[in-house]
């Protein structure tokens, strides 16, 4: 079994459904639903499909594979690319470190993120980012 990290270059079943999974799991998490409307935003989307198109047509869409099977996926804007939009990892392939594999291939391209969204209370996404030597340097609160 091979794992390999590379950018997602087509808009298929597999990349829909994984998106999917990971816009539908921020509906469960405090600032979920506001991180995905900036998501978008921050995309210049209006809707998921255009959304998972944009994400893939600017090379903004990164993929772990494991035995050719996509599993987990990083998004950096495509407005400003050195922000870590969000990153997501199927469940049954958690805690097989692609979330770090991800990021360590993010930080290895052209234009290395500087900067990511975390939602409150996500250690796990923290740690990684942590384990980087990475700080938190600000705290947005929000009304709405």
């Amino acid at each position: 079994m091979k794992t390999h990290v590379g950018a997602i270059s087509a808009v298929d079943e597999r990349v829909e459904q994984i998106l999917s999974e990971a816009f539908e799991s921020l509906k469960d998490h405090r600032g979920g639903k506001r991180l995905y409307r900036d998501i978008r935003e921050e995309s210049g989307a209006e809707t998921a499909d255009q959304l998972n198109r944009i994400l893939v047509e600017t090379g903004c869409l990164t993929g772990a594979f494991h035995d050719d099977v996509l599993c987990a996926v990083a998004a950096v804007s495509p407005r400003s690319r050195d922000l870590v939009m969000g990153i997501y990892v199927s469940p049954t392939r958690r805690r097989h470190h692609l979330a770090q594999q991800l990021l360590n291939a993010l930080l290895e391209g052209e234009m290395p993120p500087r900067d990511a969204w975390v939602l409150p209370g996500d250690r796990a996404t923290k740690s990684l980012y942590e384990s980087l030597k990475w700080k938190a340097r600000c705290l947005t609160m929000s009304a709405g």
